[in-house]
């Protein structure tokens, strides 16, 4: 599996033979202009790249490789924002503790309830383990329940009867 890794300046690419080749971003470079034999292309060219610093682009053809800490930049584009991953990132950021663990792309795509001290992975474990460790999380987050139209519309119904009951005087 491969992971980029991209901090401050620096885009970190582990490969699959567990090399970890780093390259120094000059400041008027874009990730996408780096030429790299093992490099993961950044993919399409974003509207808003210009101003954005967001490590997961949803224009990203090779997003599946890309991992995102809490406390990095969230993509911007007004026309992402309601994507259930971006919608995710903004929960995350609010209610994580832990800034140093990141979160893939299979871990922010699950419809799962993010509470309060949700955590991602650790980055010093080892990448060989990696698979594994996302694997154990998505078990530990499991999908929320869908609610049918019946059900929602009885839960409605309640809700209706009772704020009705609270609004009449004594």
């Amino acid at each position: 599996m491969c992971v980029a890794i991209i901090w401050s300046q620096n885009l970190h690419i582990l490969v699959p033979n567990n090399q970890d080749i780093m390259i120094h971003k000059e400041p008027h470079m874009k990730y996408s202009e780096f030429s790299l034999e093992r490099e993961i292309p950044i993919g399409k060219e974003c509207p808003s790249s210009a101003t954005c610093g967001a490590p997961l682009c949803p224009l990203d053809e090779n997003i599946e490789w890309r991992i995102w800490y809490p406390d990095e930049e969230i993509c911007k584009a007004r026309k992402f924002q309601q994507l259930d991953w971006i919608k995710n990132q903004h929960k995350i950021r609010k209610k994580t503790r832990d800034m140093s663990c990141y979160f893939g792309p299979e871990m922010l795509k699950r419809n799962c309830i993010i509470g309060r001290g949700i955590r991602g992975l650790d980055p010093d474990l080892p990448s060989e383990t990696e698979e594994q460790r996302i694997e154990e999380w998505l078990a530990k987050h499991p999908e929320k329940k869908g609610i049918s139209p019946e059900r929602r519309e009885e839960l409605t119904k309640r809700m209706r009867e009772v704020r009705a009951r609270r609004k009449r005087p004594s």
